[in-house]
């Protein structure tokens, strides 16, 4: 979750630059900025959602082979969430021009996993 919060962080911070746009630029900024704040926020709630708070229902409490999974799990989806974030900041940055292909698929392969993986 924290690289979430980071994720988020990033995305306020890219929006001090904002003032100096004119209008027309403002309003498509923010259509690109809602989303992917809507994005990051959605992924933090399903990685809430998903989690167990119990240890007697936690798998690392269970078994020694599904804790190891879990783990190499949790890495993959720390990795996919850190991604999204680069993607979403990338994507705010260049709001007005057109998307490099690179970093579309970054964006969309990095949310896959995450949600796969949550």
């Amino acid at each position: 979750m924290l690289m979430l919060g980071e994720c988020i962080l990033s995305l306020l911070l890219v929006t001090e630059h904002v003032s100096d746009v004119n209008r027309n630029n403002r309003i498509a900024f923010y259509m690109t900025f809602l989303p992917a704040l809507l994005t990051a926020n959605c992924l933090q709630f399903s990685g809430y959602a998903y989690e167990v708070w119990t240890t007697d229902d936690h798998v690392m409490h269970q078994s020694l082979g599904g804790g190891a999974i879990w783990i190499i799990l949790r890495v993959i989806y720390y990795g996919s969430t850190l991604a999204t974030g680069v993607g979403l900041r990338v994507s705010l940055k260049n709001y007005d021009q057109e998307p490099d292909v690179e970093y579309a698929w970054l964006l969309f392969g990095a949310q896959v996993k995450a949600v796969l993986y949550t």
